[in-house]
């Protein structure tokens, strides 16, 4: 507001300068013509020297407010160029903001559960490794025909279950497993080697064995899996 009004300032000056030019322009004309013509050659000549001293004068003072004009014009174009940038950084700061908001929100949705998650883990943890330690001769042991399932092949199931239920809950709202396959390339963004083992036939700082599998929520690794890789 203060360089709009500045700028109004200006331009009002600008047109009083132009008004008050046009005035002293008129009026030099009449003087040098009235003493140009009065009775006699002494006073016609005066009358053309005192003629040419206001037209000097004039022409001074036209010269003195081109000048003057011509140097507020160049404060208004200053001033309208500040202007202009000035609503250009407002409108980018604008955007910025924007920007910066719409990620903020984004990362809310995306990550807020985070904490919740990795409380999760615990028993997406213990689900799975109750289901590998299975005494899996117990579960496979065949009985006759008509007789009840061992206990353990039931438990089994159940764990099966429990965990396919989980998973697919866990995939819903984004989270999901980081499982690397035994013989593939170290990943250090998703995985970490907790040891290093000789394993025959098989390149040395690929994975030999997953220990833990890893969790990923979205595209934010929530935790690494934890391997152990071929010895170099």
């Amino acid at each position: 507001m203060a360089t709009l009004s500045r700028c109004r300032g200006v331009v009002a000056r600008q047109l009083q300068l132009r008004a008050a030019w046009a005035r002293c322009l008129s009026q030099s004309q009449p003087v040098w013509n009235d003493q140009a013509n009065s009775g006699g050659d002494k006073k016609a000549d005066g009358g053309a020297a005192v003629g040419d001293e206001e037209g000097t004068a004039a022409a001074d003072t036209g010269e003195d407010l081109t000048a003057l004009l011509k140097a507020k014009e160049e404060d208004i174009a200053a001033l309208t160029k500040e202007m202009q940038d000035n609503r250009m950084r407002a409108l980018a700061d604008k955007e910025n903001l924007r920007k910066a908001k719409d990620n903020e929100i984004s990362n809310a949705k995306d990550f807020g559960i985070s904490k919740f998650s990795k409380d999760l883990l615990l028993v997406a943890d213990t689900v799975d490794l109750a289901i590998q330690h299975a005494p899996m001769d117990e579960i496979n042991k065949e009985v006759p025909q008509g007789s009840p399932p061992p206990a353990a092949k039931v438990m089994y199931e159940g764990l099966l279950s429990i965990n396919t239920i989980m998973q697919k809950t866990f995939a819903k709202h984004g989270l999901n497993t980081i499982r690397p396959e035994v013989g593939t390339e170290l990943d250090p963004h998703t995985m970490q080697a907790m040891f290093q083992l000789k394993v025959e036939g098989q390149e040395p700082g690929t994975v030999a064995v997953v220990q833990q599998v890893g969790y990923k929520l979205n595209s934010r690794v929530l935790r690494p899996s934890m391997v152990g890789v071929v010895e170099k």
